[in-house]
């Protein structure tokens, strides 16, 4: 079973969401885990209160 790691940001870009999911070491504790971690960014839309695009690094 993998690891995911979300992020939602109320931020235009998806890929920032990916890049403080790096920034804040969400990722480090498993670092010496065996199973893929997937880091998935994605955008909430504040006027429309959906989740809009989607980012995803393995």
């Amino acid at each position: 079973m993998p690891v995911q790691i979300n992020r939602v940001q109320a931020q235009p870009s998806d890929s920032e969401a990916i890049a403080q999911i790096e920034k804040k070491g969400y990722t480090r504790e498993y670092g010496q885990d065996s199973r893929p971690v997937y880091r998935i960014g994605r955008t909430f839309g504040t006027k429309t209160e959906t989740v809009g695009d989607r980012a995803c690094e393995c």
